[in-house]
């Protein structure tokens, strides 16, 4: 045995090399946007708890215990402890929700990242097309006959485990008979088919014992083995079909040394009836495609012209050039200009959605065999496609059960739903905890009180954060465009809402306390109420977005429910004293009208502050 090469040198080593170099070990968007969330809340929570403890125990002279219980109490509740709980149950929801949609995600964190992607690399093979290949009107050479050229055929199939092109080859030398006399020839060696060299090879042995080797292979790699007339012949009809959409294959005999056309196999893989509609559909949600595949340039030109893919073309050869010696800039061009890349190899694939991602792109691959891992692994999400390999599988962070683009477009709606969904929760969540956070350590510091006992703290945080996660089962709209965290808009819109509801807050307190005077035990729990009845009415607030509240998409059941039922129990415990001074229905009347004046006014708020947004700060 002679060993030619090792490692990362063959072609499954190659493959498995670029598979490791994809590992991304960096954090993903979404952690990085919880991450930021939840740092400025600790800081901000922190600053304030230590000013309350100051306050305290410095100034008011409490005892140590007390103030240090408080304090505690008071940082637990405002510290988002479930923030990536209710954000993780909400991405467990939708990739349930995908599952029954025939697409199984392998993480939680890949549907956030799908909602933001703005280049899909596709194969065409099975993606595109029907993956139904058919073989149509064979030619035979110098003196073959079609039933001997496909007896010899025969022989370079994998029986077992075919692939899509040699089931077609099957299926029809079986129904036209020409498999039955097989037995005339024994097969003495096989090289099967690999995606680097594209032929393979068989050596048989005939009733006259004498060796044929036969190949069988890609147009182009066959054609470059003649040294006969028959090229220009040959490729004038390659390309004739090939613009047609008709990817062939060439069959050589090797006798004397040479090798000879015994035969031509055209074949069709016809583009999926829905594929054009979903095309258009996937792009006017902000999405560019872009085919990737390893079928010579006419097919693709075809294919990408009759799905209005586009009209650019680059072949592995230029690919091949400008990776090895491009610059950064003449790499970008290439990719970006070109919607379709021809004769891709594995390191093709690998290097187009590197380098689009080196240009801020969000982009996700589709493939289905071992060739396709890398690339799929190098991406932010990669689809494995119906019938795809263990390998692509593996590598994949979204597993397709049907085949076609559609079940991407429902995956790409479906997460921007829940993007939108996890959005409002952690504008809700920043606004809710500068609204509580604030209120109480300045009303500490203004009133020498506090306006929440320990006990109304956490129970509030309780009746905040176990509804909310029904936001999970909350209708959302599908942004038009890609969508990703912007951490400050999110800061910048929950810290109005915020103001909005500590300015509420504290004008109740100085109604309460200077105008009615009424005794502070008492007003805790009015103070009680008013944050339960008014935190809920924010969710219905971020929920929209940029739209007013009575705008659709309107609340589901499964949402609105839960979340009211938190405000009947907050309104149940405040009115029967559990845990504080009992106040009567007169009460909790005004002040749920009080709450829901204000919800008014915040909602109308909130909408300004989207466009002061969108006008003096959005891209900066």
């Amino acid at each position: 045995m002679e060993v030619t090469k090792i490692g990362k040198d063959t072609f499954i080593g190659n493959a498995a090399h670029l598979v490791a170099k994809a590992e991304n070990l960096e954090e993903s968007h979404f952690q990085k946007a919880i991450l930021s969330i939840g740092r400025f809340l600790i800081i901000l929570s922190s600053v304030l708890v230590v000013i309350t403890f100051i306050y305290l125990y410095f100034i008011e002279g409490k005892s140590f215990v007390d103030t240090l219980s408080f304090s505690l109490v008071l940082a637990i509740a405002s510290i988002p402890v479930a923030l990536s709980t209710v954000l993780s149950v909400t991405m467990a929801i939708g990739a349930h929700l995908l599952a029954k949609k025939k697409a199984i995600i392998s993480n939680f964190v890949a549907l956030e990242e799908l909602a933001s992607i703005d280049k899909l690399a596709v194969d065409k093979t099975g993606t595109l097309t029907k993956n139904e290949i058919a073989v149509f009107k064979p030619e035979v050479f110098n003196n073959f006959s079609l039933e001997n050229l496909f007896l010899h055929i025969y022989f370079l199939l994998n029986k077992d485990s075919p692939e899509p092109l040699e089931k077609a080859i099957l299926n029809f030398g079986n129904k036209n008979n020409f498999f039955e006399k097989n037995n005339q020839y024994n097969l003495i060696d096989f090289i099967p088919f690999n995606p680097s060299d594209k032929f393979t090879k068989v050596i048989i042995e005939n009733s006259k014992k004498e060796k044929e080797e036969i190949l069988m292979g890609a147009p182009k790699i066959m054609v470059a083995l003649l040294e006969t007339d028959e090229i220009k012949l040959l490729e004038n009809k390659i390309d004739e079909l090939a613009k047609d959409g008709f990817r062939s294959l060439i069959v050589l005999k090797k006798e004397n040394e040479k090798y000879f056309v015994i035969g031509l196999i055209p074949m069709i893989d016809p583009p999926r009836d829905d594929s054009l509609k979903v095309i258009e559909k996937i792009k006017s949600y902000g999405v560019d495609i872009k085919m990737i595949t390893g079928d010579d340039s006419l097919i693709a030109k075809y294919i990408g012209k009759i799905l209005k893919i586009g009209k650019n073309i680059s072949n592995s050869e230029k690919l091949k050039e400008i990776f090895k010696n491009g610059s950064d800039k003449e790499k970008n061009n290439i990719i970006s200009k070109n919607e379709i890349f021809a004769e891709a190899r594995p390191e093709d694939k690998y290097n187009i959605v590197d380098t689009l991602q080196k240009n801020g792109h969000i982009v996700a691959m589709t493939g289905d065999g071992v060739n396709d891992a890398p690339a799929l692994k190098r991406a932010d999400i990669g689809i494995a496609v119906s019938g795809a390999s263990a390998a692509a599988r593996s590598a994949a962070d979204l597993v397709l059960l049907d085949s076609g683009l559609g079940i991407i477009e429902r995956a790409i709606i479906l997460a921007r739903e829940t993007f939108s969904k996890m959005h409002s929760y952690a504008v809700f969540r920043i606004a809710e905890t500068i609204r509580i956070i604030f209120f109480i350590s300045f009303a500490i510091v203004f009133y020498g009180q506090e306006p929440l006992t320990a006990a109304m703290i956490i129970i509030l945080a309780l009746l905040n954060d176990i509804p909310v996660m029904s936001i999970a089962y909350d209708n959302a709209v599908a942004d038009a465009k890609p969508v990703k965290w912007d951490i400050k808009e999110v800061i910048f819109i929950s810290t109005i809402l915020g103001l909005a509801g500590l300015l509420s807050s504290f004008l109740l307190l100085w109604y309460l306390d200077s105008i009615l005077a009424l005794p502070f035990i008492l007003i805790q729990t009015i103070i009680f109420l008013k944050l339960d009845v008014s935190g809920h009415s924010t969710l219905y607030l971020t929920r929209t977005g940029r739209k007013h509240f009575w705008e659709k998409p309107y609340p589901s059941l499964k949402f609105f429910l839960p979340a009211f039922s938190s405000r009947i129990l907050g309104t149940i415990i405040a009115v029967f004293g559990i845990l504080m001074t009992p106040i009567s229905w007169e009460v909790v009347a005004y002040i749920w009208i009080y709450s829901t004046l204000w919800f008014f006014v915040n909602d109308f708020i909130k909408v300004w502050a989207y466009k002061i947004w969108d006008r003096y700060f959005k891209n900066k």
